[in-house]
């Protein structure tokens, strides 16, 4: 077991060198939501072509591929 009493954990709380810490490449809010978004549009026809879907809406929509 390591003695941690004498260790000094005070010298590198100081944090100011990573401010935009989140504003590095792919991590702009603006991308994530044009992700989403293109993901939900991606999501819809999937799902509505799925038989559970299609009971719970009452409807019957048939792909021949």
């Amino acid at each position: 077991m390591h003695n941690m009493a004498g260790m000094e954990h005070g010298k590198d709380t100081d944090h100011s060198q990573q401010g935009g810490f989140n504003k590095h490449a792919g991590h702009s809010l603006e991308n994530f939501k044009r992700k989403f978004y293109i993901s939900l549009v991606a999501t819809v026809p999937i799902l509505t072509l799925s038989p559970f879907i299609q009971g719970l809406l009452g409807i019957s929509i048939k792909f021949t591929g």
